[in-house]
């Protein structure tokens, strides 16, 4: 009897062991299989993208974001894929980006969109325009989002100035 019990006790300490390990992979893994997978997609969508095969290229960004939506180059490729579309959707995929990282570029390219997407005065471009006057003068997209506001808003010499910046 002594002898069952012990192998009991050894069966239970095995069973245990297995619970443990399995939940260790679930726990670790999980996060890796996602990861993985993201990039996967995304890898995909480049793809389709350079093959032009728009549709499935946003078809697997949309995949990437539904999993991680601030994934950053995912919502790249859509604002991408929206601007070469024509799309309204641009300033939507442009507010994510500037959002996820509000990098002077990445704001510039927004306030872009809106001059071209919004209706006067343009509120959002001259906003973003206003807050990156003092840090971002000396890109030169600056200079070009500008002017191209002051065209939109008849203002001419404030235009050439920039263009002349």
């Amino acid at each position: 009897m002594d002898d069952d019990v012990k192998r009991r006790f050894r069966l239970a300490l095995v069973a245990l062991a297995l619970v443990l390990v399995a939940g260790a992979g679930v726990w670790w893994g999980r996060p890796a299989y996602r990861k993985w997978n993201e990039r996967r997609l995304l890898v995909r969508a480049q793809a389709f993208l350079a093959k032009r095969d728009f549709r499935n290229a946003s078809l697997s960004a949309r995949q990437v974001l539904s999993r991680n939506p601030s994934n950053l180059t995912a919502c790249q490729l859509m604002a991408g894929l929206a601007e070469m579309a024509g799309s309204p959707a641009l300033m939507d995929w442009r507010q994510r980006i500037a959002e996820i990282s509000p990098t002077p570029e990445n704001r510039l390219l927004l306030a872009s969109a809106a001059v071209r997407l919004q209706r006067p005065p343009y509120s959002l471009a001259s906003q973003i325009l206003d807050d990156l006057r003092a840090r971002a003068t000396n890109l030169p997209a600056f200079h070009v989002v500008s002017a191209e506001l002051a065209i939109r808003l008849n203002e001419v010499d404030s235009a050439q100035t920039h263009f002349e910046a």
